[in-house]
């Protein structure tokens, strides 16, 4: 592929715990770019760790602790919000699911 150079945007689908977007990061700097920010599809909205005394989210993660600013085109409360409203029988059986995912890892 090309040379990596000059200012780099990450762009993924998801945002987890944030380590993919530190790998990225990581080898943007390596080759001599600067990232400069991160675009994806969702945001689960997850808890970035397991540790009780960190509460922060992937997102919350990418931003304060490397310093680049997230955009998302949807979240998870976007997903449930269509999921109650959908009015589509087939996409509301799925509500229930969807919220225990997120009473589980949610922030």
């Amino acid at each position: 592929g090309a040379p990596v150079r000059g200012r780099v945007l990450i762009i993924d689908d998801v945002i987890t715990d944030g380590a993919s977007k530190r790998e990225a990061a990581d080898l943007i700097r390596a080759a001599g770019a600067t990232p400069v920010g991160v675009a994806i599809t969702m945001d689960r909205q997850e808890r970035a760790s397991d540790s009780a005394e960190d509460r922060r989210s992937g997102v919350q993660y990418v931003e304060q602790t490397l310093g680049l600013r997230v955009v998302s085109i949807a979240t998870l409360a976007d997903l449930m919000q269509f999921l109650a409203t959908t009015g589509d029988a087939v996409l509301a059986a799925n509500t229930e699911r969807v919220a225990a995912y997120r009473q589980r890892y949610g922030i």
